[in-house]
């Protein structure tokens, strides 16, 4: 067996490391004011920061550089493609610009103009030389005649140009046409009178630009038919020809916009949309035209101030440029040169979706309290922020412009999981304290336990000893003068030889009594019986020795439920409760001994009490374990090992019962066997 005695002086040394470890624990914490830690996190969150900006500016401008270098070696058609690929891939792209010097020599005091090679200048149309051209003159002398019909004006614009190469020509025939048309209500001729132009001028309007024609031309043309759809009731039809139209002239280059086109995206396309309610349409066609304002801005920067105008190239690094003044829509470009500065090119880029993807490539806790702004203050980009701003960090190569502002929320919120994190540490530390403590204490417990364990089974077995020796020595002693033949006469032989029996009697009682309280309790004999009867086999058995011992018994026994188990069980267990009464019986009254058996809700209930030397309260508990005995003045005359009790309480378990002392009899005890009652 563990002698957990033994544990005793490590355990105080464990518990007093625990006590130490625990006490610096509390001391550091308190130590740390929030205010340090608040200044630490701080600064964590802005080198954090810090080395986040630095490497998106580092991947972007490596993406940037990469992209100027693949538009330097392409020619028109391959610079158009990549232009494509660039806006479908990434929203902060938006145009693409490559020029080039003319070869190197002639007069080196002429100042020479860049020739931009991608995209291409829009051609401008000479609208009084169209309107000259003969085909329309002659159409239009037989409008002035009020006798002939429409129909035949009509049939002179598309006859008259229908062979004529040059495009503008042919669309200003066929809107003439249809505008006589219309007037003559034959609005399904007049759509075929629109329809009579190429079908690449009748596609996307990006194609028609690509074949000479001037943006305001087609687009003019497309408002014409809608306004024939109309007429025709094929409303939806219009509307969505409108909305395309708006959609596809806002996606045109820079170079094929200007402010007069433009104009014709407010009215009429988005005037007649507004009136039919296409909000979804409109939104769409509002964002484009913002970023179309903002290439065409991007492009007079290019044209303006970044194309050279000399014939000596100027070799310098890329860099950015961008809008000082229109906060609103601000451009931004990123240029540089090759070929030892005789060729250009330049990135428009979106600085608003730029910036969207810097902040979605931050984790949402500083997502959150994060705000970019310009130098003068005013907001860019970000949630916004009604809290303080604790810091602010700039682009040092690319968004020179602008700084990115982080608020005292993403601190708070870190700082509050800290002082949670601690919290949790701190209450662990406690509870293992608490549990280390609450082992020691139960540790403590136990060997004092078993310490008494101990000193009962030393008392035990010094009394088995005794009481054992005791009858073994008289048999032996018997048992010799029989051998020698001390009796003679059989009178004597038979004293000695029931002398002896009694003797066996007592050692086999005691053996056995040893033995059944090392037995696990159990119900060898598990069956309904009246516990009447066996409290009366008690009373047969205990009542001569009481009467013998000079102990008045009076029983009240009531009729009851049956129980379910040992009879025989009951009746050792109401006997041990009876000769426990005899054991501890006064000297100075006259001892009595009241029996009774009752049922109270479900449990059948056997009291024995008497008017003995009782149990003090403190012990009337442990009484019921093993090898315990109230030792004192005038107890335990009787002998005894401390296990009668003991195996009461096992009866008493083994039924799914129990038993308890209180106060009996003028100071006396009282012992209650609860059995349950069989339903």
């Amino acid at each position: 067996m563990l002698d957990l005695r033994s544990l005793r002086r490590p355990l105080l040394g464990v518990t007093v490391l625990a006590f130490v470890a625990l006490l610096a624990t509390v001391l550091w914490v308190l130590a740390t004011s929030r205010s340090d830690l608040y200044q630490r996190e701080t600064s964590t969150v802005q080198s954090e920061l810090e080395a986040y900006v630095e490497g998106w500016e580092r991947g972007l401008v490596g993406e940037l550089d990469l992209i100027l270098e693949t538009a330097s070696s392409g020619r028109r058609q391959e610079a158009r493609a990549l232009q494509e690929r660039l806006r479908l891939r990434d929203n902060g792209f938006d145009g693409l610009y490559i020029w080039v010097l003319p070869p190197a020599g002639g007069d080196s005091e002429v100042r020479v103009r860049a020739t931009l090679v991608f995209p291409a200048r829009a051609d401008g149309e000479d609208t009084q030389q169209v309107y000259e051209h003969e085909c329309l003159a002659r159409a239009r002398g037989l409008s002035d005649d009020p006798l002939i019909e429409a129909g035949t004006i009509a049939e002179a614009y598309l006859d008259d140009c229908r062979s004529v190469d040059d495009l503008a020509v042919r669309l200003r025939a066929s809107a003439e046409a249809a505008r006589f048309l219309a007037e003559a209500q034959r609005y399904q001729d007049a759509l075929q009178a629109l329809d009579s132009v190429p079908i690449s001028v009748r596609g996307r309007l990006a194609q028609g630009v690509r074949l000479g024609v001037a943006p305001y031309r087609l687009v003019t043309h497309r408002t014409q038919r809608s306004q024939v759809l109309h007429k025709l009731g094929r409303h939806g039809q219009a509307l969505q020809l409108l909305s395309r139209t708006g959609l596809e002239l806002l996606a045109l280059d820079a170079p094929a916009l200007d402010r007069h086109t433009l104009q014709y995206v407010r009215w009429p396309i988005l005037k007649e949309l507004e009136e039919a309610g296409w909000d979804d349409d409109i939104e769409l066609i509002m964002r484009a035209l913002d970023r179309a304002e903002r290439r065409q801005r991007a492009w007079r920067e290019v044209d303006e101030r970044i194309l050279p105008r000399y014939d000596e190239p100027v070799s310098e690094p890329a860099r950015f440029v961008h809008d000082q003044y229109d906060a609103a829509r601000p451009f931004l470009i990123y240029y540089g040169t090759a070929d030892n500065g005789r060729l250009g090119v330049a990135l428009a880029l979106d600085q608003e979706e730029l910036l969207q993807s810097f902040l979605m490539g931050l984790r949402p806790e500083l997502r959150r309290s994060m705000v970019i702004s310009d130098a003068s203050g005013a907001w860019q980009a970000g949630p916004g922020l009604d809290e303080e701003v604790l810091f602010e960090v700039p682009f040092d190569e690319t968004l020179t412009h602008l700084r990115v502002g982080v608020g005292v929320g993403v601190v708070d919120a870190r700082v509050a999981v800290l002082e949670t994190q601690w919290r949790w540490i701190l209450t662990i530390v406690f509870f293992a304290a608490f549990v280390t403590f609450a082992a020691i204490w139960a540790l403590y417990r136990a060997t004092l336990q078993q310490d008494r364990m101990l000193e009962r089974q030393r008392e035990f077995t010094t009394r088995v000893t005794h009481e054992l020796r005791t009858p073994l020595a008289g048999i032996r002693v018997m048992a010799e003068n029989l051998q020698l033949g001390a009796f003679k006469s059989s009178a004597q032989l038979e004293l000695m030889a029931g002398r002896i029996v009694n003797e066996a009697d007592r050692l086999t009682e005691r053996v056995n009594q040893i033995l059944a309280s090392s037995r696990a309790p159990s119900l060898p004999k598990k069956q309904p019986f009246d516990p009447e009867e066996a409290v009366l086999e008690a009373i047969d058995m205990w009542g001569p020795r009481l009467e013998a011992g000079g102990v008045a018994l009076s029983a009240d026994l009531h009729a009851t439920s049956e129980v379910m188990g040992d009879m025989e069980g009951v009746r050792d267990a109401v006997g041990c409760l009876l000769d426990n009464a005899l054991k501890y019986k006064r000297g100075d009254v006259a001892s009595r001994v009241e029996l009774t058996l009752n049922e109270d809700g479900g449990w059948v209930v056997v009291d024995v009490a008497d008017n003995g030397l009782g149990v003090p309260k403190e012990r009337r508990r442990e009484i019921f374990e093993r090898f315990v005995r109230v030792e004192g003045p005038h107890r335990g005359l009787a002998g005894g090992h401390g296990l009668g009790l003991a195996q009461v309480a096992s009866t008493a378990k083994a039924h799914g019962g129990k038993v308890r002392c209180t106060d009996g009899l003028d100071g006396g005890a009282r012992f209650s066997l609860r059995l349950p009652a069989r339903r």
